[in-house]
């Protein structure tokens, strides 16, 4: 992952999309769906459903879990989010693809996530799974390494 991108316009796609999304699909983007997204927006690390619990919750005012979980399970089914089950974390969706074959790049060191479709491992993915007589319901590859800065960082050590 080359850090020369500007999140800041990454973070206004994803929300312009959201509501765009929400819009043709006529589903309701409530004050909670999109507070816990923004959260899980905040940068390409993933966030754990607790971590977002604590993030919204303020003294004398607790969000209790099934709020959240509920606003994940939404974000989720929208394809508006992803869920890294090695980590049971979340990250934002800023692709189209939305529930298609992708795979996740995870920094084991800063914890950064990168998203990518390549065709072709889908493709594979796809096939080996039919001759198998396997049906896919949910096609992600996590792949667990060190990301273009770290590695860079640890060579000029």
């Amino acid at each position: 992952m080359q850090n020369t991108h500007d999140h800041l316009i990454c973070k206004s796609k994803a929300l312009n999309d959201i509501y765009e999304q929400c819009r043709k699909k006529k589903i309701r983007l409530t004050p909670i769906r999109q507070q816990v997204f923004e959260e899980i927006l905040q940068n390409h690390k993933a966030i754990k459903a607790y971590d977002i619990l604590k993030i919204m919750s303020k003294p004398g005012e607790l969000v209790k879990p099934p709020t959240v979980y509920r606003a994940i399970d939404f974000l989720l089914e929208h394809g508006f989010i992803h869920k890294i089950e090695s980590l049971n974390a979340f990250i934002a969706c800023y692709h189209e693809h939305r529930k298609e074959c992708f795979q996740l790049l995870i920094c084991d060191e800063c914890g950064m996530v990168e998203e990518q479709t390549n065709s072709k491992i889908c493709h594979e993915i796809n096939l080996s799974s039919e001759q198998a007589g396997f049906i896919l319901k949910h096609p992600v590859v996590e792949l667990h390494g060190i990301c273009f800065q770290c590695n860079k960082a640890d060579a000029l050590v």
